[in-house]
């Protein structure tokens, strides 16, 4: 008896899971707009490691907004609610305690990105950066690309404090040996503001 219990349970967990799974993400999508799947971020021409390659890019992914609908284990589960949810009762208690309403390719600025990624990458040390951005989709979902050519990393030749006897000359030296300059370290804003990188 127990056995066939058990049986119930998993062919009702396998339904349960099979509606889930067949309501579509883009179900509530407005017209004429499309489901923001998230960005991607290509380096080239770039001098770096292929470790810090990898790392600039996951960075750069992160700080473009809007973020895509959160996933869990790779499935939009909140999307999924809110699109299962109403406009009254329980549908709409359910879509505004548990879901989470499409994020739209339309509330996405290719533009504002770039410019935030280009100054990112600018305040690492990467002056000649050139960042191109655009958006591509397929029926009602669509992502952002953006293409950074990084140029060279400027690194710090020398460190010099100042060695005359002002006060205020006195007061800078007196910094350096809580410095976090070093020749050779690739310029980073945060280090010049005396901030460790984050």
């Amino acid at each position: 008896m127990k056995k066939k219990n058990n049986h119930i349970l998993y062919y009702l967990a396998a339904l349960f899971a099979l509606s889930w799974a067949g309501c579509s993400t883009t179900r509530t999508v407005p017209e004429f707009d499309a489901l923001y799947t998230g960005a991607d971020v290509k380096i080239i021409q770039t001098e770096v490691s292929s470790k810090q390659k990898k790392a600039i890019r996951s960075t750069l992914k992160d700080i473009t907004r809007p973020r895509p609908n959160s996933k869990v284990l790779g499935m939009p589960f909140k999307l999924w609610i809110y699109n299962l949810g109403g406009k009254k009762g329980i549908g709409k208690w359910l879509r505004g305690k548990y879901g989470e309403a499409p994020v739209l390719l339309s509330e996405v600025s290719v533009d504002r990105n770039t410019e935030i990624i280009d100054n990112y990458m600018e305040n690492r040390g990467f002056f000649q950066v050139v960042v191109h951005g655009d958006t591509t989709g397929r029926g009602k979902k669509a992502s952002a690309q953006y293409t950074v050519a990084t140029g060279p990393e400027y690194k710090i030749r020398s460190i010099a404090f100042p060695a005359d006897s002002s006060a205020l000359s006195q007061a800078v030296r007196a910094t350096q040996p809580k410095t976090l300059l070093r020749p050779g370290a690739p310029f980073n804003l945060d280090l010049i503001k005396g901030k460790e990188p984050g």
